[in-house]
């Protein structure tokens, strides 16, 4: 990529060490920090996965304040629901 012809043509440039970081910074900002509010949970393994988080959601179903639920995989999405 030729950086000096994308200044001569009224780009801004900026060069980072670490681009996957700087995304993360960047996203972050630009969506004010959701997670900065909210309890963000992920369950990991190799198996129990899907159990484990059908088995917790109910339990976060049952507080008195709105709840985020979503289960996300690679053979479904369960999507966000909003409760009261």
């Amino acid at each position: 990529m030729d950086v000096d012809a994308l200044v001569r043509g009224g780009a801004c440039v900026l060069a980072v060490p670490d681009t996957n970081l700087a995304l993360v910074h960047l996203a972050r900002t630009f969506y004010a920090d959701p997670s900065r509010e909210m309890t963000v949970v992920g369950i990991t393994g190799t198996n129990g996965k899907t159990t484990t988080s059908f088995l917790v959601r109910p339990t976060r179903l049952e507080r008195p304040r709105r709840v985020r639920c979503s289960v996300v995989g690679g053979r479904s999405t369960t999507g966000v629901q909003r409760l009261r």
